[in-house]
């Protein structure tokens, strides 16, 4: 028996997450990151593979037969690391996927296969077909029928009520249709005022999902261009390093400490570069089940340790 993870989105159904290792992920590599809907996991397999393998078409020129073979054993690895920890890190990397899409970790489920999985979680969590939706109808219909309730009930607005009994001198049919209207006209306009304030609500937070969004794209580009000065800094000089070593051997190349002087000037700047990949890296990550949970009055995604909601203001205890 196999352990999955099942997550349930309000209109997208529910989806069966494998816990631990991926045999597909192993066997097909690009296909299945493509086929989860992994897009950005798919450019970066694709970029590495894209580069190992000009890097490989490079090293036929190197000279040195020893550089030569050291380069090939570190391709080879590379090559064997980019089939291999899609296999280790896929289903980790569809669950962060899933929950950035808007889907919920439901249960963990103990199945045979993930079709199997869905099954039993369906039959646990069975859809809310008969719950009625909360938000008003704009047929007024409605709204008598609330107003008939409310007189049933005797839960009459004193203000309304004594503003009909002047409007209707006196007269209690009259005093009655009056009230009614008045009632009516006050749930329809505060139908209206909340719809309204949904509204600039739901613009508040696109605004403010904009603003994380471009944040967001912002560092990654950062991330990228950084990540990029980095490898292709440290890449420089260990192969310029190999050439001196190869060249003058090791014994030489100790001895001649002054030799390397312009190889360990750049230190300092792969170190900054360095950090600044990682500040990049940090700012451009996508919210995770880890660091991230849904506002119990919005639903919409927060980090654990806020106090308030961004989007609605709702107090919340940190996590």
């Amino acid at each position: 028996m196999k352990t999955f993870n099942i997550y349930k989105h309000p209109t997208q159904g529910i989806q069966a997450v494998k816990v631990g290792f991926s045999w597909p992920a192993l066997f097909f590599g690009i296909l299945w990151l493509l086929s989860k809907k992994l897009w950005s996991f798919s450019g970066i397999w694709v970029a590495t593979y894209f580069f190992l393998t000009i890097t490989e078409r490079a090293t036929e020129h190197f000279a040195g037969s020893q550089a030569k073979a050291f380069l090939y054993l570190i391709l080879a690895a590379c090559y064997f690391a980019v089939w291999l920890v899609p296999a280790f890190k896929g289903n980790s990397w569809r669950e962060h996927n899933l929950f950035k899409r808007g889907y919920e970790k439901i249960e963990s489920i103990q199945s045979k296969n993930p079709d199997a999985a869905i099954a039993q979680a369906t039959k646990n969590n069975p859809p809310n077909t008969g719950a009625q939706e909360h938000a008003e109808p704009n047929n007024l219909n409605h709204y008598y029928e609330v107003v008939a309730e409310e007189i049933k009930n005797k839960k009459i607005e004193p203000g309304l009520f004594v503003r009909a009994t002047a409007e209707g001198g006196g007269d209690k049919e009259k005093t009655r249709s009056i009230y009614i209207k008045l009632r009516v006209n006050e749930l329809i306009s505060k139908h209206k005022t909340k719809i309204k304030q949904e509204e600039n609500q739901n613009k508040i937070k696109i605004n403010l999902k904009n603003k994380e969004k471009n944040e967001r794209t912002i560092n990654s580009i950062g991330k990228y261009i950084y990540g990029s000065i980095f490898l292709f800094l440290t890449l420089g000089i260990s192969l310029s390093l190999i050439g001196i070593i190869t060249q003058n051997g090791i014994p030489k190349t100790v001895e001649s400490f002054f030799g390397l002087l312009p190889l360990l000037i750049w230190i300092p700047l792969i170190i900054f570069v360095y950090k600044k990949f990682r500040k990049n890296a940090t700012l451009s990550e996508e919210p995770t089940p880890a660091t991230h949970v849904r506002c119990p009055d919005c639903r919409e995604l927060i980090a654990k340790e806020s106090r308030v909601c961004k989007y609605c203001g709702c107090k919340l205890i940190p996590q």
